[in-house]
């Protein structure tokens, strides 16, 4: 099996299957339940059918990992418009896509380890992405949105929106448009895969307004692109 992880034919066929617009989340839930994908990737294998312990999550972390992966195809193809307007919008601009769905991939791999999982998830895809066949900036980028994959929630859900001080320390801390973008779309798939009522108008809003003002000071206060 050792052998099959490193093939470079392998690690190619599996982003292949993680990064296809209209079954991604099937494959991947086969491989899961046949125990395929943690044998391919054993550190996904930990996360197997763990519980997490709070009052958000309706699902264990491989399978929250396996729906936001279908929320994020969705919104990719096309299908989820009406639902995800601004996402919808801003996923065509993103430059690289298996960077994405990598990062949302391994958003979670290191939860119930102790520690932050996120700092530890950053060290899991330090390790994976270069089998993967990834580029080191696109490895950079990765390890950055699974450590940060929490910042814009938090910003929009427990900062105050009116301080001006929270949008420009979060601008010094995204720095880029594409940083942003991969964020926003990785968020909205993220906190939707939770459960099925996590959704909602509230924090639509909130994370739009986060976005839209993030871009306009990232754009150096000038016109907005989404």
């Amino acid at each position: 099996i050792e052998e099959v992880r490193n093939d470079k034919k392998a690690n190619f066929y599996f982003i292949n299957i993680l990064t296809n617009r209209e079954c991604s989340d099937k494959v991947l839930r086969n491989m899961n339940e046949t125990g395929v994908l943690g044998r391919f990737i054993p550190d996904f294998q930990k996360v197997v059918a763990r519980v997490q312990h709070d009052m958000y999550h309706t699902y264990t972390v491989d399978e929250h990992t396996i729906n936001a992966i279908r929320v994020l195809r969705k919104i990719d193809n096309g299908e989820y418009e009406n639902k995800f307007k601004l996402a919808s919008k801003v996923i065509k601009n993103i430059v690289s896509k298996k960077v994405l769905y990598v990062a949302l991939f391994l958003h979670d791999i290191a939860k119930g380890r102790g520690g932050d999982h996120s700092i530890l998830g950053g060290e899991i895809a330090k390790t994976l992405c270069p089998r993967f066949g990834m580029s080191s900036d696109d490895v950079e980028t990765v390890i950055w949105l699974v450590e940060n994959h929490l910042l814009l929630s938090r910003v929009a859900f427990k900062r105050d929106l009116q301080d001006p001080n929270t949008i420009i320390d979060l601008k010094n801390k995204i720095q880029s448009a594409e940083l942003l973008r991969l964020l926003y779309v990785l968020t909205v798939a993220d906190i939707t895969a939770v459960g099925p009522e996590i959704w909602n108008s509230w924090k639509d809003n909130l994370l739009q307004i986060v976005y839209d003002e993030t871009l306009i000071e990232i754009n150096g206060g000038g016109d907005q692109k989404s």
